[in-house]
């Protein structure tokens, strides 16, 4: 997993990736959810390949706690970045106002957070919710903030985790022309930097009138201007911000995301079937969809601080455009 750096803006998707594997492919421990550690005489944490300090690996991927509380998270070097985390309801806006006044935030960062705010509040979704990971700041007067390094250069990992965000149904097709486009539509596509994803959107792969077809039968219809397709997409997404300091101050190198599709819901009304409802379909997806450099940002972060790299995905089907 480490020479993905070597791969660059060519390398093909990685599905199903986690931190977790990540970690074990090189410092391999009994537990595939746990990583080995060892604390260097300068205080920094490092991937031992020894039997070192186990740390259980958190919610968040790619983040891991020691036994006496200390978080870390995997940076794609063998060094760790200690970091430390908040956590809120992502409809609750005093906590967002509280962490946006109250910790020094990189305004990529701040903009992410309430862009991720605004869509749970859009869709009332009381269950969506966040961590925020950000490098640990030390409580002693005259320490410095603790952030790794790559090729001497100091690094540091923001990373919004936001669980269950769901879109609400949105159309994606309506009027007379919903039946055709549900006749030949099977899959979403996901697309980011340098790949496209397909992702079905009905089990079996099949097309979303088939799956109308084959519980109401009713096929014998025309086209009517109430008719309608929607989608509602139900997703955990982790967005990662990688900056480099070369002597000029932090500047922004890479974001990158990894994102866990849950579940999509799609809805068929068609005004001239005998049916004449609604009809559900509620598919479990449980696929994840990575970002080429999300698990190793430093070597392309540092390459790029005068002109960022946007690694961030989006979901397309229809007329919805999903940007994750």
């Amino acid at each position: 997993m480490r020479k993905v750096l070597s791969l660059l803006l060519t390398l093909t998707l990685l599905v199903s990736s986690s931190a977790a594997s990540f970690a074990s492919e090189i410092y391999q421990t009994k537990d595939s959810n746990s990583i080995s550690v060892e604390r260097t005489i300068d205080g920094k944490y490092v991937l031992s390949k020894k039997s070192g300090e186990v740390a259980r690996r958190c919610e968040e991927d790619g983040v891991y706690q020691l036994s006496d509380g200390t978080l870390l998270s995997l940076t794609g070097t063998s060094q760790l970045q200690q970091v430390e985390k908040v956590s809120f309801q992502l409809t609750d806006e005093a906590k967002l106002n509280y962490v946006l006044q109250n910790h020094n935030l990189p305004k990529e960062v701040q903009e992410g957070l309430i862009s991720s705010s605004n869509k749970a509040i859009a869709t009332n979704n009381q269950n969506a919710r966040i961590s925020l990971v950000v490098p640990y700041t030390p409580m002693t007067r005259g320490t410095q903030n603790i952030y790794y390094t790559y090729n001497g250069k100091p690094m540091r990992d923001f990373t919004i985790f936001s669980f269950g965000e769901n879109t609400g149904y949105e159309y994606i097709e309506n009027g007379t022309k919903s039946r055709s486009f549900a006749e030949f539509t099977s899959s979403a596509v996901i697309t980011g930097l340098g790949f496209v994803k397909h992702v079905s959107l009905i089990a079996g792969g099949v097309s979303i009138f088939s799956a109308w077809e084959s519980y109401v039968g009713d096929t014998n219809f025309s086209g009517r201007s109430s008719d309608f397709v929607q989608a509602l997409v139900n997703y955990d997404v982790s967005t990662k911000y990688t900056y480099v300091d070369i002597g000029n101050g932090w500047e922004i190198g890479l974001t990158s995301q990894n994102v866990y599709i849950n579940y999509i819901k799609t809805v068929q009304y068609y005004a001239d079937s005998t049916f004449n409802e609604s009809y559900y379909t509620d598919y479990s997806i449980r696929k994840t969809v990575t970002s080429p450099n999300f698990f190793n940002p430093a070597p392309v972060a540092i390459n790029h601080i005068l002109n960022p790299m946007n690694e961030t995905l989006k979901m397309e089907v229809g007329d919805m455009t999903l940007h994750f």
